[in-house]
């Protein structure tokens, strides 16, 4: 579960900020994505399939039962990826 836990923590640290900054922009019409990675400043264009791939994560996430949840919920708990929902 350690592994799981600092894969997660990665994925939390460096896409997760990029990923909801690309919703945004895209939201917003904007011709640019900003974010910060690791204390750096992240720019590129929106990525409207990131977007898409955003949507799903969070479609699946509503579906899942009661106990599903709770335990994505611990599992992401702390890992930055719980920014997601």
């Amino acid at each position: 579960m350690e592994t799981l836990t600092s894969l997660l923590a990665e994925v939390g640290r460096t896409y997760v900020p990029v990923m909801l900054a690309n919703a945004r922009a895209l939201d917003a019409g904007a011709d640019e994505v900003e974010a910060e990675v690791d204390g750096e400043p992240w720019v590129q264009r929106p990525f409207p399939y990131q977007a898409k791939c955003l949507q799903w994560v969070r479609q699946e996430y509503v579906r899942l039962d009661g106990a599903d949840r709770q335990f994505v919920d611990r599992l992401l708990a702390g890992t930055g990826c719980e920014a997601l929902f």
